[in-house]
């Protein structure tokens, strides 16, 4: 394992899974070349082979697409970022119709640029969704992304001959074909034609390109750790309803037996009588538990919390969704009581009109009886933060 791959994990929190691929369009016959890949205690490993999966497995991981070839355009600019005008490299340029990379180094900026209708025909020919897509690179340019993690620059990737100098990319220029038969890059044994792959899953687990990206894939990148956060959060309150679920089955048999058991020796033993009428105000005492809890009404719970999350917008990050909360904070020898067929959803957005927006698009839900925007608030960040509650 590579010294490289430690530091990006190390420094990484976010999304542990993507898949990561490029495609040479000056290839006769374009394919997708790459696939998986995952970051676990620290290391960064190449998964599944992008051939492997299968249609309906590819749309449910974040994925990041790295184009070269045809349509691809490379210009460096001794110019900062900040100060690049794109009509004054590319006259007549109509910005809105391409998709832009800037990548810096240290004598100026890479500009890259593709048409968003050849990215479009791209994803189209394969099967392949943009809101799906949180990372889109052009041609090896991302590999700059990485200088201060390595020495240890590859002169050839992808379909690209490199010149570098300190760590720094002075050009690019088509490759001749004898060197496809390269495996090793940054110390990891990897076929040649998933190097650039490979690349474009490092930058993106890294994150050093975040404030460079379009924010068509940053939006994209927000509403996939949407997704998982509510994944996990439905996830767990399943858990915790089986749990009660099998816990509540199992006290019960355990009851009955111990009842019934303690009648028959009442019959010849007066103390053991009133010890079965303590086990009968256990009993009472816990199934108006239950009851307070609201699980004897038996919602679908997964079918709300699915519903809810397939509304969340992007700009609204959920965190947290509890099902029949608590009325009033416990307190010792105080009844603890539950509000009954209510959701309550918490999260972060930008202003209060976003989640007015949204608690309108909720109270569209035919199961939804009533909605309240009971708190909105921004905290000392200027988040917005809020509270709902939904009445089923």
């Amino acid at each position: 394992m590579s010294k490289l791959f430690k530091k990006i994990a190390t420094g990484f929190s976010g999304l542990n899974k993507l898949i990561s691929i490029s495609i040479n369009l000056s290839d006769e016959q374009p394919v997708l070349e790459g696939g998986s890949f995952i970051l676990s205690r620290g290391d960064v490993k190449f998964d599944t082979d992008i051939k492997s999966f299968k249609r309906e497995d590819i749309s449910k991981i974040p994925m990041v697409l790295t184009i070269e070839g045809k349509g691809v355009l490379h210009k460096f600019v001794e110019s900062s970022t900040d100060k690049i005008k794109l009509r004054n490299i590319i006259p007549n340029i109509k910005e809105e119709d391409f998709y832009i990379n800037y990548t810096p180094n240290a004598n100026g900026t890479w500009v890259s640029i593709v048409r968003k209708d050849l990215v479009s025909k791209v994803l189209e020919d394969n099967n392949l969704f943009i809101e799906n897509i949180i990372d889109l690179f052009l041609g090896p340019t991302a590999i700059q992304w990485l200088n201060e993690l390595t020495i240890d620059f590859p002169n050839f990737i992808g379909g690209s001959e490199l010149v570098h100098e300190n760590n720094q990319l002075q050009s690019i220029r088509k490759s001749s074909g004898g060197h496809l038969k390269n495996r090793l890059i940054f110390g990891f044994d990897l076929e040649f034609n998933k190097h650039l792959s490979l690349v474009g899953a490092l930058v993106s687990f890294s994150k050093r390109n975040n404030s460079f990206k379009d924010e068509v894939w940053t939006k994209n990148m927000v509403t996939a750790k949407d997704k998982k956060v509510f994944q996990n959060t439905v996830t767990l309150t399943l858990a915790i309803l089986l749990i009660v679920f099998m816990g509540n089955l199992v006290f019960n048999q355990i009851l009955n037996g111990t009842y019934n058991e303690k009648v028959a020796l009442a019959l010849k033993h007066t103390d053991l009588v009133n010890q079965a009428a303590s086990l009968q105000n256990e009993e009472k005492l816990k199934k108006e538990f239950i009851q307070k809890l609201g699980l004897e009404v038996n919602p679908q719970f997964a079918v709300f919390s699915d519903e809810l999350g397939n509304t969340v917008p992007g700009s609204i990050q959920l965190s947290r969704l509890v099902v029949n909360p608590l009325k009033k904070a416990i307190r010792k020898k105080k009844l603890i009581e539950f509000k009954k067929e209510i959701i309550e959803i918490g999260g972060f957005c930008k202003s209060s009109q976003v989640c007015n927006e949204w608690v309108q698009e909720l109270r569209t839900l035919n199961w939804v009886k009533k909605i309240e925007l009971v708190e909105f608030k921004f905290n000392k960040d200027n988040i917005g933060e809020f509270i709902i509650e939904v009445s089923y």
